[in-house]
């Protein structure tokens, strides 16, 4: 499995209620003014073990916690889509519907979404992609949930 460079309990910044964030490492879309540009390293950070991913469930267990919010880096670049898969079966395992999945991606995933066996298992079970490159251009700090206005937020069932 992949990388993380950050865990955050008790987000409220990455999606709706009470989350716990995990920042995944790696990126190769590098974009300008990206916020998070020392994740763009697959190396940095920590390795995501079944000791973690076993963490992050526990920490989504109080009935107040929404649900979990996967960022990067790029959580669904080739490289990490075994990690991204990895958080979500679990999510879904110990949770099933009760806890919502939320994924950050710089790609478009009706456009440029790279395609491995695990990427329609993700899609399948994410709630919401927040999809599109971070433009510099047409940032906007007053849409929830995105940084430029390209980008969009897609509910699983709806937009894909």
């Amino acid at each position: 499995m992949g990388n993380y460079s950050v865990i955050k309990e008790f987000c409220t910044s990455n999606g709706p209620g009470v989350r716990t964030s995990i920042y995944l490492s790696g990126c190769n879309i590098h974009c300008k003014g990206c916020f998070n540009y020392d994740a763009w390293d697959f190396t940095s950070g920590e390795p995501v073990t079944e000791e973690v991913i076993n963490q992050l469930i526990k920490s989504i267990e109080p009935e107040f916690i929404q649900g979990i919010s996967i960022l990067g880096g790029e959580p669904l670049d080739v490289k990490n889509q075994a990690t991204t898969l990895e958080i979500v079966k679990a999510v879904k395992k110990a949770y099933g519907d009760k806890k919502d999945i939320w994924i950050w991606t710089g790609y478009e995933i009706d456009r440029n979404l790279p395609h491995t066996p695990s990427t329609k298992q993700i899609l399948r079970n994410a709630d919401v992609i927040v999809d599109g490159p971070f433009v510099i251009e047409e940032q906007d700090i007053k849409l929830p949930y995105m940084g430029s206005r390209n980008q969009r937020v897609l509910h699983k069932g709806v937009d894909f």
